[in-house]
């Protein structure tokens, strides 16, 4: 499975956690792509930091869909097609965020996306003989191991 967490979208205030957070997500999401089993081959999980979304619209819920074929950036280029795809949303507490010392802004929205996960148990049923538990605990280590090279 392919794993890709980013935070694709900000704003003027949350720009530069944006760029913080750009390399330890990249990290993550290296460390916790892998075989778990089932027939999910990609998870996209989007960490919003667009405070004014959360005035617009809840937090993206999980869906599983069997093919997905964003548009592309350019016409020009061909259209990519993903199979079996989860993607979901992770919308921080803003408040709470912003009163988040700087140095552990990473670990408080990394722990977040971890606490997140939880929503595959929910869906394992769905995702047919996905490993949610040794996801999850790859996960876990990911994160430590992502949180002590800083």
């Amino acid at each position: 499975m392919k794993v890709v967490i980013s935070a694709p979208k900000q704003d003027q205030g949350t720009a530069h956690i944006a760029e913080a957070m750009h390399a330890p997500l990249r990290q993550l999401s290296a460390a916790v792509s892998g075989e778990y089993g089932g027939n999910i081959e990609h998870l996209w999980v989007e960490l919003e930091l667009v405070p004014s979304d959360a005035d617009r619209r809840s937090a993206w819920s999980f869906r599983f869909q069997k093919r997905v074929s964003p548009r592309s950036l350019a016409a020009e280029l061909p259209k990519a097609e993903y199979h079996n795809v989860g993607h979901y949303s992770v919308r921080p507490d803003y408040f709470a965020l912003a009163a988040v010392a700087p140095e552990n802004v990473s670990r408080y929205l990394m722990e977040l996306i971890y606490e997140s996960t939880a929503v595959l148990e929910k869906r394992q049923k769905q995702l047919g003989g996905f490993n949610v538990e040794g996801f999850r605990v790859q996960m876990r280590q990911a994160i430590e191991a992502v949180e002590s090279s800083r």
